[in-house]
């Protein structure tokens, strides 16, 4: 993620609904899917990480508050603080941290032509810091900097100060462009050296907004409905796309999300996310297969007005009511629905795609709309995508609606739903032993009671 942003989101606007629904229990679940196991090398996150990327100490107290868990970084220095301030001020706040193995790189960014080796290394550091879950390597190796060589060379130097972390590795995004770039994922294909990856992928391209992309779009452009970032995130974890798999599949994968303006003549209709839209996002993200979000707040509205968390107060919101709902993900009965907590990265499940739709890989959001076809299989109804996830005996259905501007209603013979309504881009959580409960659901979630008569 470059500081002069590449993309990002739009889709639409919010109103809730409630309706009247039915439901008798679920039938049972076939045998999970993805993972089957723990891919090789580093361990994934044993919890969902929630992410802020490049922020300096002085913002570290606004991203606790938000809810964040884990600061990003190429640098320890690089939003200007001292490196040695900075770990340790993450770490007192109760910030986990994935950030590169050297104080700098050369001229501050990456030079694009290999790592600094003038700049002091901090791998054992990393190694030795129980607060530094992962080692954050070169930026966007698939279209800057050095060739795939220059990357493994740089992981063995890590290897040979000890540290046996994982290694981050954030490629561009533009799916399915990635064929046409400079480097070309096929120098990444089944590349040992990530151990953890992301993509720089945001709904929003060339002033359009592309709401939704199908991701099966060797298949005649007729691909399951989802956002653009389910997508990016879906082919890394799942692969391959294109004929590419970058890394290998079900290694952790983790979205940006941006709560930043996108250009500098907002508010324009592309200004920001709204927080419906954010949801959208975020939860279409994880049903794919995210490990983490990583939130990228910055605005560069020319210097010197570089605006380094461009988060605005119904975005801080949205980023609360996600984290609360992660911590019910990640605590029932005890158990992490989302997280593997021996092994780390995901935990075994079912991918409910939504229905396919006809023609097209995305559209110019709200004015077109997809052309959907009757679900198949495992396939949820159009509009909902989910995750299946069995856990001791017990199953849940983590399901989205993926219009952010209208609502719906789910009907899936699966598990006997008829009628179950979902405000536009609202998630539900399921269980099979009482479906009619959304284990979600708060006061704020709940339509308003009906006056009581006078008295």
């Amino acid at each position: 993620m470059r500081l002069f942003l590449d993309r990002l989101t739009l889709i639409g606007a919010a109103a809730a609904l409630a309706l009247p629904f039915t439901v008798a229990a679920a039938p049972a679940v076939p045998s999970p899917r993805a993972p089957a196991s723990a891919p090789s090398g580093p361990p994934g996150p044993k919890f969902f990480v929630v992410g802020a990327y490049a922020q300096g100490v002085s913002a570290m107290d606004t991203w606790v508050k938000r809810g964040i868990n884990t600061y990003f970084s190429p640098t320890d220095d690089f939003a200007g603080d001292h490196g040695d301030t900075w770990r340790t001020t993450a770490a007192a706040k109760g910030l986990k941290m994935v950030v590169g193995g050297r104080h700098q790189f050369d001229g501050g960014l990456p030079s694009g032509a290999t790592y600094s080796t003038t700049a002091s290394n901090s791998y054992a550091l990393n190694q030795s810091d129980p607060n530094v879950i992962a080692n954050f390597g070169y930026d966007e190796p698939d279209i800057v900097g050095p060739q795939r060589s220059a990357h493994d060379t740089e992981v063995a130097f890590a290897r040979s100060l000890g540290n046996t972390k994982g290694f981050f590795f954030n490629f561009t995004g533009n799916i399915p462009g990635w064929q046409y770039t400079s480097l070309g994922p096929q120098n990444f294909v089944n590349w040992a050296s990530a151990s953890w990856q992301s993509l720089d992928q945001y709904p929003y391209q060339g002033g359009v907004a592309y709401a939704y992309h199908d991701v099966d779009a060797q298949d005649g452009f007729q691909g399951n409905f989802t956002t653009m970032n389910g997508r990016a995130v879906g082919a890394m974890y799942f692969g391959p796309i294109n004929g590419f798999a970058l890394t290998a599949p079900y290694k952790p994968v983790f979205a940006f999300l941006s709560t930043s303006r996108v250009t500098s003549t907002a508010p324009g209709p592309y200004a920001r996310l709204t927080a419906t839209q954010y949801r959208v996002q975020a939860w279409s993200s994880i049903i794919n297969g995210a490990s983490g979000l990583i939130h990228f707040s910055h605005f560069d509205a020319g210097k010197p007005d570089m605006v380094t968390d461009d988060t605005n107060a119904e975005l801080s919101g949205a980023i609360g009511d996600l984290v609360a709902k992660l911590a019910v993900l990640q605590n029932q009965g005890g158990q992490n629905l989302l997280m593997d907590v021996t092994n780390g990265g995901r935990r075994s499940f079912i991918r409910r795609r939504s229905a396919k739709q006809v023609g097209g890989g995305g559209w110019k959001w709200p004015a077109d709309q997809p052309t959907f076809v009757a679900p198949i299989g495992l396939e949820l109804p159009a509009w909902f995508e989910g995750d299946e996830i069995p856990v001791n005996g017990e199953t849940y259905l983590l399901v989205l609606n993926l219009d952010d501007i209208n609502g719906h209603t789910l009907t899936d013979q699966r598990w006997h739903v008829s009628g179950m309504s979902f405000a536009p881009g609202q998630v539900r959580l399921l269980k099979a032993s009482n479906p009619a409960g959304d284990l979600f659901m708060s006061p704020d979630d709940k339509p308003p009671r009906r006056p009581l008569p006078a008295r």
